[in-house]
């Protein structure tokens, strides 16, 4: 199983190389793979728009990856979910132990650290101004 990595805004986000599935025939991979990417507190986005598959295996790879970042002090978002993988948490209810994005970009704004204008911490207008 080959994934891809990148950071975007301190985010670590992950994705599937390729088309396929996560379960009990790979999910061993998947952990050993996910986890050599990981750093201690880590944010990190699942990119699953290329898992058209998931057993129960897989859900507990992705349950184990978000107890685990957890423990770390970090945090894990899913996003681009398939329709199929969709009614498997749909259907185990696991949908509510989990963020699940429609978009990774929408999955790393919600872990990214704001900036001081999207806080609304910039300049007040008229300080600094001077007469």
């Amino acid at each position: 199983m080959t994934l891809t990595s990148e950071r975007r805004r301190g985010v670590l986000v992950i994705g599937f190389a390729e088309e396929g599935s996560l379960e009990a025939g790979n999910v061993m991979d998947f952990r050993e793979a996910v986890m050599g990417l990981l750093r201690g507190g880590d944010k990190v986005v699942l990119d699953l728009g290329r898992v058209n598959f998931m057993d129960s295996s897989g859900l507990g790879a992705l349950v184990a990856l978000g107890r685990n970042l957890a423990r770390r002090e970090g945090e894990l978002r899913l996003a681009n979910v398939t329709p199929p993988v969709r009614k498997v948490f749909d259907l185990t209810r696991l949908h509510r132990a989990f963020e699940i994005y429609d978009a990774v970009e929408e999955a790393v704004a919600s872990l990214a650290p704001q900036s001081r204008e999207e806080q609304g911490g910039g300049t007040a207008a008229g300080q600094g101004d001077e007469p």
